[in-house]
């Protein structure tokens, strides 16, 4: 858990910034991203873990996202037709723009 403390550190303490700023009144809230499937990255155990020292910190709203374009998972060529991955190609890409 220490090396995730570490890794989390700098969300954690732009969270506390952003509070200490805005007061106890502003709502914040943080995309993280769940598992990104690369090596040495982000699990989903730890994102976990992460989720809920932001709950402890009073982050109001968390959007929980998962992988990456390196990763693969959005353009799975075996089972999309080719009309159907150009539009979910061009869906990822404005979502992710």
């Amino acid at each position: 858990a220490g090396e995730l403390t570490r890794r989390a550190r700098p969300l954690m303490d732009a969270v506390r910034a952003v509070r200490a700023a805005c007061g106890p009144a502003f709502c914040i809230s943080v995309k993280l991203n769940s598992a990104d499937f690369q090596e040495g990255g982000l699990t989903a155990d730890e994102a976990r873990e992460v989720a809920l020292a932001l709950q402890r910190e009073g982050v109001d709203l968390l959007e929980l996202t998962g992988g990456n374009y390196e990763s693969g998972i959005y353009f799975d060529e075996t089972s999309a037709n080719p009309a159907s991955l150009a539009e979910k190609r061009q869906s990822a890409g404005k979502r992710e723009s």
